[in-house]
């Protein structure tokens, strides 16, 4: 009884206890054009990759509401697609591949998730992260998960010592273990603009499940064979 009750115990905390952390990691663009970097996809995963490469806003809402995603903007400004840099206002991230790219303006903000499902990996190619620019994960209500500043997503840059407000970044966020999974994002800038590209959404493809199942099924299998195990000693 006594067992019971400290394992009833342990459940109660670990649903109580916040989720933990997400990891970020947030690498630098390269100057090759339509690098790795800029267009990235997750090996072993199932990706949706949204390029914005028609140039048109409402064609590119389409896309992201044909899969599923909701789509809503918010604040002041005008979020649209756009393919090219307009002085003061916003600009191609750069380096990138020259196609389209999507825009938050100044004060405004932009979700994109979906109200069912969810994934383990949301990435996206960011331009100069500026720390007035903030991204915010979702879940399947819009809800917030975590929130990232600017300035925060820098810090998670790698190599280390290549942080810096003017240059483009691949920002990839991870679902840990236990974590609910990811819904969509938001993706706001109060000053400004905030320009991304070649937006990921990635689960683990089916195989990759089933090796998941298959490795934990055996560490069952292995701990049960311990446990019945007995050691005879003659004497």
């Amino acid at each position: 009884m006594k067992k019971l009750a400290i394992t009833a115990a342990v459940l109660a905390a670990a649903v109580a206890a916040p989720a933990s952390a997400v990891t970020v990691v947030a690498t630098q663009g390269s100057n090759s054009g339509a690098s790795a970097n800029f267009s990235q996809t997750f090996a072993g995963m199932t990706n949706t990759v949204f390029d914005f490469n028609s140039g048109e806003t409402a064609k590119e809402v389409q896309k992201l509401q044909n899969a599923g995603f909701t789509v809503q903007s918010g604040g002041t400004g005008n979020n649209s697609v756009q393919t090219m840099s307009v002085r003061d206002q916003y600009a191609m991230p750069a380096p990138s591949d020259g196609s389209a790219f999507a825009v938050v303006q100044a004060r405004s903000n932009v979700s994109i998730y979906r109200q069912s499902g969810g994934y383990e990996v949301i990435s996206l190619y960011l331009g100069s992260v500026d720390s007035y620019n903030s991204i915010s994960l979702l879940n399947n209500a819009g809800g917030v998960i975590a929130s990232y500043t600017g300035q925060q997503l820098l810090n998670f840059a790698t190599p280390a010592g290549t942080a810096n407000g003017q240059t483009a970044y691949r920002v990839t966020f991870t679902r840990n273990v236990g974590d609910a999974a990811f819904a969509g994002l938001n993706i706001a800038s109060s000053d400004n603009s905030a320009e991304f590209d070649n937006l990921v959404f990635a689960v683990p493809e089916p195989s990759t499940w089933a090796l998941m199942l298959a490795g934990f099924g055996m560490v069952g299998m292995a701990m049960r064979s311990r446990r019945r195990r007995t050691t005879a000693v003659f004497a």
